[in-house]
């Protein structure tokens, strides 16, 4: 609900890291599942390079997938 207040107000991207990556399936199936999020847009990790300028919602990343090449991840993430 934080995350749906932020969007709706003041944020247009956010960030979710965890340091299980299967927790990104549950997250997504909750965004799914509950009406209260149909209107939130999310990607995960494997989606971060196509992700466009006026890109508006939720992105999801473990920790380990952001250890893995930290400059270019960096880079991606200083562009949005």
């Amino acid at each position: 609900m934080i995350c749906k207040y932020l969007l709706e107000n003041s944020y247009n991207k956010i960030l979710i890291m965890t340091s299980v990556p299967d927790t990104i399936k549950s997250f997504m199936k909750d965004l799914d599942e509950y009406i209260d999020f149909k209107d939130i847009q999310y990607r995960n990790q494997d989606e971060f390079k196509n992700l466009s300028n006026d890109y508006k919602g939720i992105v999801f990343c473990s920790v380990q997938y952001l250890k893995i090449n930290p400059e270019e991840k960096e880079t991606t993430f200083k562009k949005y």
